[in-house]
């Protein structure tokens, strides 16, 4: 059986997992006697009741404010944004129309100049494998 912890341990505990007993890791059931037998530890209990009870009631605050103004909302489309790639703001219309007016212009110069002749092309092919070739017999 285990001994039974000091008023220093559950007051330690208090601070480190809050006035709800149900969140402690063990000892709750002894934090709940000690609720009823302990004075002392009964006004700490309370205090730190009070305080969780304040955080709760600023954090609340604060996600009201936050979901009010939009913050979640601009940082999600710049990370959106920042996260698509290096070339994610380019803007790509312009890419489209530049490609489209580089090819009308190489198809008007293509009629508009005079053609020139074609000059014949001297190809060697090279194998380098057949001197590899081996007669089977």
């Amino acid at each position: 059986m285990s001994r039974p912890h000091s008023d220093k341990d559950l007051a330690r505990l208090l601070s480190a997992y809050g006035s709800e007993l149900s969140r402690w890791p063990e000892l709750a059931a002894e934090a709940k006697a000690a609720l009823l037998k302990n004075p002392e530890f009964r006004r700490a209990w309370e205090s730190e009741r009070s305080l969780d009870q304040k955080l709760a009631m600023h954090r609340d605050a604060l996600d009201d404010e936050m979901a009010r103004s939009g913050g979640f909302a601009r940082l999600r489309k710049n990370l959106v944004r920042r996260s698509a790639g290096p070339i994610s703001g380019l803007a790509w219309r312009r890419v489209a129309a530049g490609v489209l007016i580089a090819g009308m212009l190489g198809g008007a110069l293509d009629l508009m100049l005079p053609e020139r002749p074609a000059e014949p092309i001297d190809v060697a092919l090279v194998d380098p494998l057949s001197g590899f070739d081996v007669d089977a017999e």
